[in-house]
Parts: C-alpha cells; sequence; structure tokens
C-alpha cells in the first residue's frame, strides 16, 4: 500500500482526493497579485503584517515589487 501525508501531516493511504482541498495561496491569481499565507476558511490561522503577492513560479511570497520581472 503506497502512503502519503495528508494535510494534517498523518501518514495515511494515499487516494485521489487526498490532497484536493488544500489551499492554494496563488491558484487563481495572477503573478503579482496580492496573496495571503492564511487560508481563508481557517479561523486559527493568525496572518502578518507582511505584504505578499504571488510570484512568477505561483508562490506566496514577501512582494518585493520585482515578482514579476
Amino acid at each position: 500500500m503506497i502512503k502519503a501525508c495528508d494535510p494534517d501531516g498523518m501518514c495515511v493511504a494515499e487516494t485521489e482526493e487526498l490532497c484536493v482541498n488544500i489551499y492554494d495561496p496563488c491558484g487563481d491569481k495572477l503573478c503579482g497579485q496580492q496573496c495571503t499565507i492564511c487560508d481563508p476558511e481557517d479561523p486559527d490561522c493568525v496572518e502578518d503584517d507582511v505584504l505578499r503577492g504571488c510570484s512568477i513560479e505561483g508562490f506566496c511570497v514577501l512582494d518585493n515589487g520585482f515578482l514579476c520581472r
């Protein structure tokens, strides 16, 4: 049986549905658009005051003004 980590970090049987609902802060955004690390559906996540944007690679990173160059 193939195993993988679930979103909570537990080792479980790997299935196609295992990571379907994982929050992707830049999943539907263009490079340079503002993003947040916290999933809006997660009431326990605390966002800091750092301005972040989506990089050209699709990661939510510190916005230094040169993300898409």
